[in-house]
């Protein structure tokens, strides 16, 4: 659908210059998400067991499927089996055939719903609809601040006249109420979203549409935080990782000093260090960034939006 895409971003940019057009992929569910992650792995594991013509079915102990016999004796045409049949099912799974269109977290067209893509004519009587929507409501908040203006003039002019008052009448000093003070500071819109997956750029998109639009609203975000749990497993992991970085460079063996026996596959490690430190740093790094990943669970484009407003 990029294509598509496209052609309404020259729709917009034609007909609603003002109107910034901002496109990116819809995620997929986050089963199927995992699925693709997991065979990504295996892939690259795969592939790179091939390639160092190890056996990895020797290490833990299962009969070595004939196909991988092949593979072995075939290395190249197995690499590029695994490598576009594996290529071919991710793609599969992420994709989710959604062509979703929004204006200000207002949902315009849905094709998980319809089942189809909108005309050239459905989509500028969209637009046309919500154009009308927000220039009402400009009109509305034109009025309301017109409205307040006028209020606020009032009471300025009754304040005056009560200050003329007391310098003329000392008598009624007592009987005159103390204004409380009210503060007014400049609201503050506060964007926190997850880092890992990759929507860095969407902040800096819209904070920039916010100064541009807004100069007085000060613009802050953060990094929303995974849950506890997935949080402590993504240190643990990242703690082991470390460990065994240090002792497979060192050429140290821990487990002696736990009393368990050397694993083969570690033996293999101390034997091809680069390639083990390879595949260990590579595989952690897959697992933590998708433990402290948060996905399209937080609401609006993947991200969550608070709004404070601080005593306006």
């Amino acid at each position: 659908y990029r294509n598509v895409f496209e052609q309404f971003s020259a729709v917009v940019r034609t007909h609603y210059p003002n109107i910034t057009v901002i496109g990116e992929n819809h995620p997929p569910s986050p089963l199927k998400s995992l699925f693709a992650r997991i065979l990504l792995i295996i892939k690259l594991t795969l592939i790179t067991c091939i390639a160092l013509d190890q056996n990895i079915f020797a290490f833990i102990n299962i009969a070595t499927p004939r196909a991988y016999l092949w593979a072995l004796q075939h290395k190249i045409h197995a690499c590029i089996v695994i490598f576009f049949l594996s290529n071919f099912i991710e793609s599969t799974l992420k994709s989710t055939g959604a062509f979703e269109i929004s204006i200000d977290n207002v949902n315009l067209w849905s094709k998980l719903e319809t089942g189809r893509l909108p005309s050239n004519d459905e989509f500028l009587q969209m637009l046309d609809r919500i154009s009308l929507i927000i220039v009402s409501l400009v009109v509305l908040l034109t009025f309301y601040d017109l409205k307040r203006a006028y209020v606020n003039k009032l009471a300025t002019k009754e304040k005056d006249s009560l200050s003329n008052d007391d310098f003329s009448t000392n008598d009624d000093i007592s009987s005159i109420r103390t204004p409380k003070m009210k503060m007014q500071m400049a609201p503050m819109i506060k964007f926190r979203y997850c880092q890992t997956c990759g929507y860095q750029n969407i902040f800096k998109q819209y904070s920039e549409l916010v100064r541009k639009h807004y100069p007085s609203i000060a613009v802050m975000g953060e990094s929303y935080p995974p849950p506890p749990l997935r949080a402590l497993i993504a240190r643990i992991l990242s703690t082991i990782k470390i460990t065994l970085l240090i002792c497979l460079l060192f050429g140290q063996n821990p487990f002696p000093f736990l009393n368990i026996s050397t694993p083969k596959i570690y033996l293999w490690a101390l034997q091809n260090k680069m390639y083990a430190c390879l595949m260990i740093f590579f595989i952690s790094n897959s697992l933590e960034s998708y433990l402290m990943s948060i996905g399209d669970s937080t609401g609006l484009l993947n991200a969550v939006v608070d709004f404070l407003f601080v005593a306006i």
